[in-house]
């Protein structure tokens, strides 16, 4: 017996969903490295490609990752992204569709200041309705470049990769 709620509505003995109740697929992709690694450097002037190196979970195979890009095919998603910058002054995130050369998202701007150990974490979100097999690419852009850590402090936990950055796919 599973127990599901719709609109607050319990539903018990559930075997399957009702009709017009649509599953939901998630995927999450994220920047990392071992643990004890820098995030490396921010280098500030014009949008750059923000590192998006590991699939961690896409149990329904909705995202292709590749080169930092990520591909979704046809179909209604919910992108929402978030990054910890280090010491850099203004930070930004841009999401690029890169198929059809269009900025769709851009995040809410933060500052964080660069004359003490602060970090601050940059997010944004996106729907998408593409009607065919679509290639996007998360951006960023700083005010001040910071070398070595400005992409994220190691938090050295032993066991564990170092994560900066993450983008979670809804579908």
């Amino acid at each position: 017996m599973a127990l599901i709620k719709i609109n607050n509505q319990s539903l018990t003995n559930v075997t399957a969903l009702p009709t017009g109740v649509a599953g939901i697929s998630f995927a999450r992709l994220t920047y990392e490295l071992a643990s004890g690694s820098s995030g490396g450097d921010a280098t500030s002037g014009s949008y750059l490609t923000y590192p998006i190196n590991t699939e961690n979970s896409d149990p329904d195979n909705i995202v292709t990752l590749s080169s930092n890009q990520f591909t979704l095919g046809a179909g209604d998603y919910v992108i929402r992204y978030n990054v910890g910058f280090y010491k850099c002054g203004t930070a930004s995130l841009l999401l690029r569709d890169i198929t059809n050369s269009a900025n769709v998202s851009h995040s809410i701007g933060c500052y964080v200041t660069t004359s003490t150990s602060s970090t601050v974490t940059v997010t944004g979100s996106h729907f998408a309705n593409i009607s065919s097999s679509t290639v996007y690419e998360l951006q960023y852009q700083v005010g001040n470049g910071k070398t070595g850590n400005g992409l994220g402090l190691p938090q050295s936990i032993t066991g564990e990769n170092e994560r900066w950055g993450e983008v979670v796919i809804e579908k």
